[in-house]
């Protein structure tokens, strides 16, 4: 599939809303094969094209859609994350990860001398196909609380 103007259009369309209205983040090079699949499905609709005016304001029938299509694909195994920072999910291949839980680092003199202290830590898991089936992965992101920015781990 080509990359052009039109698909451009739509992740950001796409992203802004799931970041807006889902609290869910999608950016980076983690996320660029589940956006190809995901316009791959909108191409096979009967949804008009992408169009630079939804940059501003996507229009309620698309948006429907794309809220629907967020909700099924972006699970949480209990609570979604409360975000400390801005919201960066986690993918593999094609598929985003459940949110399974979020630890909180204290800041206190046991974490500040032993490990970290004063950062979130986000759990996601998914399943990796492998020969005869699959294996667990889990992915973390990390924010500070005092810092912005967000990292990745795993």
């Amino acid at each position: 599939m080509k990359i052009d103007r039109d698909f451009m259009i739509f992740c950001a369309a796409f992203s802004g809303i799931a970041e807006r209205k889902k609290c869910v983040g999608i950016q980076g090079s983690e996320s660029e094969p589940f956006m190809l699949k995901v316009y791959s499905e909108y191409l096979s609709t009967s949804h008009p094209k992408p169009d630079i005016k939804w940059i501003d304001s996507v229009p309620g029938g698309i948006q429907a859609w794309m809220i629907e299509t967020i909700d099924r694909y972006f699970l949480s195994m209990d609570k979604a994350p409360r975000w400390v920072r801005e919201p960066s999910w986690r993918f593999i291949d094609d598929n985003p990860m459940v949110f399974v839980s979020q630890i909180d680092l204290e800041d206190n003199a046991t974490m500040r001398n032993n490990a970290s202290a004063g950062e979130v830590l986000y759990l996601f898991s998914g399943r990796q196909p492998c020969d005869g089936g699959w294996e667990l992965k889990v992915k973390l992101v990390k924010q500070d609380k005092a810092t912005p920015g967000t990292s990745y781990l795993g």
